[in-house]
């Protein structure tokens, strides 16, 4: 279930606070087979030959997934390279993995060189990293609209069901939920969450951190 569909079920209003912009990251390992390439920084990720192995989630069980294939096809349109998207898509479709998580290992282990993460993953797991353009990565809220020119279409929940999704900017929320087993406590942390003090530590670990944030209904830590 969507994990903003599933805070909306769970509670009377939810907060989005955060986004995590994509990158494209490598590890910082010293030596190992993932030296085999220049660093990301260094690099063109918009090439389209096989010189690097550079990865995405798969896009029927990670949002990372179809978000990396619709940065392809903004990145075509916003830097006029026409197959652009196709041809990274068929690049990369041989080393796709099903989570992040999978695709973080490997790249530490030097069995891959290259993968596209959300950028708090490679602030958290101290990879080297190179941002994308606002106009790509899915970070800034204000470019929406733009966001929303791409789509990808994925499977849905029943068999043979087919679910086209389109792009919009990547959210982090939070909420209290109407069953917490502790809600004052629970309330609580939401209040440090959005104090100066949480958003200092969210910038931290690689997150974009909201001015305000952005509620689905009326908000109150009071009760």
């Amino acid at each position: 279930m969507d994990r903003r569909k599933f805070l909306a079920a769970a509670a009377a209003s939810t907060a989005a606070l955060a986004s995590t912009p994509l990158a494209w990251a490598r590890a910082l390992l010293q030596g190992q087979a993932n030296r085999r390439g220049p660093d990301a920084v260094e690099l063109d990720w918009t090439s389209k030959g096989p010189a690097v192995v550079r990865v995405s989630a798969d896009p029927d069980a990670a949002p990372a997934g179809y978000r990396t294939l619709m940065l392809f096809e903004l990145a075509e349109k916003r830097l006029g390279k026409p197959g652009l998207a196709a041809s990274l898509t068929k690049v990369s479709a041989p080393h796709v993995r099903s989570s992040l998580s999978q695709l973080t290992a490997l790249i530490e282990a030097g069995e891959l060189d290259y993968a596209f993460e959300y950028r708090s993953t490679a602030v958290e797991r101290g990879l080297k990293f190179l941002e994308m353009p606002p106009a790509l990565d899915f970070g800034d809220e204000r470019l929406a609209r733009e966001y929303g020119e791409a789509s990808f279409e994925v499977t849905g929940a029943k068999p043979g069901e087919k679910k086209r999704i389109r792009g919009t900017p990547i959210h982090y929320a939070i909420a209290v939920t109407s069953s917490a087993a502790q809600p004052a406590l629970a309330r609580e942390f939401v209040r440090l969450v959005l104090s100066a003090k949480g958003k200092e530590i969210l910038t931290r670990h690689g997150f974009v951190v909201f001015d305000a944030p952005i509620a689905s209904g009326p908000v109150s830590l009071d009760r």
